[in-house]
């Protein structure tokens, strides 16, 4: 009898001695997340003759025992779903990188762009649940550069028209490989929009304002801040206090004035640690 009432506490936390309760209700209790799934019904059995409290218990019972397995599967599954999204995720951001060291001059750029953005996400007030996925979005944001040739994503020189209008493909084709995976759809508004810009003049959809994303507002401040301070073969690396100047500078065209004023927002002490795990601009630079 001890263990059924423990069953029963499972589903209605009745205090001690209160068990008795259960002889005059009737309760019907909807089960699931994002609407009712099932219902949980339990009453004192009186409407089909069945009044004894063993009876009752025993049903009562096999109930809690239903939900119990029922709620494991659920565990198990949403476990498996996590366990799949995080391998999908490992394996393009390994994709992202394998890609990356195709040009020996942006390696680690999704990752510094990742970070950056998470600082700048927070700085923004964004939950930290956004600014989670914004990180996630700029781990794989240049993923569309994989269908980019080597002799144009290598080009150590100043890129032809041509050039850079092949270049400016990789939004799209990003969008194109991750649209194929249904765990990564969260992640697109910053991988096709990264390039476009708060005038209207950016890229490939020429979005303008409030029609671009918050992920694709934060991620083009973190993309350009890295492109400013990376160094190549035929330019010169800006120190970050310069690239944070520049960023001023856009606010109103090329970025969302907000987003830039989370830029300059970063307390100093983020930006050194940024920079000390791997940030484009040397620590001493400031």
């Amino acid at each position: 009898m001890e263990t059924l009432k423990s069953y029963i506490r499972v589903i209605i936390p009745f205090p001690d001695g209160d068990l008795d309760l259960l002889q005059e209700m009737c309760i019907c209790i909807p089960v699931g997340k994002g609407g009712a799934h099932g219902f949980l019904y339990a009453d004192n059995g009186s409407s089909r003759g069945d009044a004894g409290e063993r009876q009752r218990l025993s049903e009562a019972a096999r109930v809690a025992n239903a939900l119990v397995e029922r709620a494991s599967s659920e565990f198990d599954r949403i476990e498996h779903q996590r366990q799949t999204e995080r391998l999908w995720r490992e394996t393009l951001h390994a994709m992202v990188d394998t890609v990356e060291k195709r040009d020996p001059c942006t390696g680690g750029h999704s990752r510094r762009v990742a970070e950056f953005a998470r600082l700048v996400g927070r700085a923004a007030g964004l939950d930290e649940a956004v600014c989670a996925l914004i990180y996630e979005s700029g781990r794989v944001h240049d993923i569309g550069k994989g269908a980019i040739d080597d002799a144009v994503l290598r080009a150590e020189r100043k890129l032809t028209d041509e050039e850079f209008a092949m270049i400016k493909r990789h939004p799209q084709e990003g969008f194109d490989i991750l649209s194929k995976i249904s765990t990564m759809r969260d992640l697109l508004p910053g991988v096709i929009e990264h390039h476009e810009k708060w005038d209207g003049s950016g890229y490939p959809k020429r979005l303008k304002g409030a029609a671009i994303s918050t992920m694709g507002r934060v991620l083009a401040v973190a993309d350009v801040s890295d492109a400013i301070t990376c160094r190549r073969p035929y330019l010169t690396g800006f120190p970050f206090v310069v690239a944070r100047g520049k960023i001023a500078e856009g606010a109103g065209s090329h970025f969302e004035p907000a987003m830039v004023k989370a830029v300059l927002a970063i307390p100093e002490s983020e930006l050194q640690t940024f920079m000390e795990k791997g940030g484009s601009d040397p620590p001493s630079a400031g």
